[in-house]
């Protein structure tokens, strides 16, 4: 419903008895009203790239609900430099179907919306794409850390994050500790490297865009 609200399609109104309907509504008229607001004066691709994460985003928060933990992988196993292990695969999955939820990389895109079309060109639009992605990513796996080690292991709601799901439930004692220094270590180590990739995208952002560069550096 929401997706197709986006896509400026039409929408039909919700049944009365389901849950959330008039909540539902106004959101979408919402980005309908706002979206409207936008496309006289933005970039068209740049609104394409917003509709698109926005739509992830709703996507993500279902996924991120419906997580599934995954087994981590034996202790001891240390991956080489250019290889992830298992356990990091996995966290790389959950990333791919859940970080957008986020929101981070969606806001920097609402903020390009501003910028007159003629201001903008497809190395600009490039740039900030692969930023958003990054930023998404970046705020999830912080996040997750350290809402992981602030609550002995656990997590601050019932959502599974990056590091739970490295975590079998079932797990006691001596070896639930091990498996959640072993979560600790994955996700830091992933995190890193996230957080290297986005250095990168961002100096790219700064070549071919300084402006808005310079605004997300003040964000982040």
């Amino acid at each position: 419903y929401l997706t197709r609200a986006l896509r400026g399609e039409a929408i039909e109104a919700l049944p009365p008895a389901l849950f959330g309907a008039p909540l539902l509504e106004a959101i979408a008229r919402a980005w309908i009203d706002l979206l409207a607001a936008w496309r006289p004066h933005a970039h068209p691709f740049l609104v394409e790239g917003f509709v698109d994460h926005l739509g992830r985003l709703y996507q993500a928060s279902i996924a991120e609900l419906e997580a599934r933990p995954a087994a981590l992988v034996a202790a001891g196993e240390a991956p080489g430099d250019d290889a992830p292990s298992g356990a990091e695969r996995a966290v790389q999955r959950y990333l791919d179907d859940a970080a957008e939820a986020v929101g981070a990389g969606l806001l920097y895109r609402a903020v390009a919306l501003g910028v007159p079309r003629d201001a903008v060109d497809p190395r600009h639009i490039a740039a900030l794409d692969q930023v958003a992605l990054l930023l998404d990513q970046h705020f999830r796996l912080a996040n997750d850390l350290a809402g992981f080690l602030a609550s002995p292991g656990a997590d601050r709601d019932d959502k599974p994050t990056t590091c739970s799901i490295l975590v079998p439930a079932d797990l006691q004692g001596k070896a639930r500790a091990t498996a959640i220094v072993g979560a600790a270590a994955v996700v830091r180590r992933l995190s890193l490297r996230v957080g290297e990739a986005l250095e990168r995208a961002v100096a790219e952002l700064g070549r071919c865009w300084p402006e808005m560069a310079v605004l997300l550096q003040r964000g982040i």
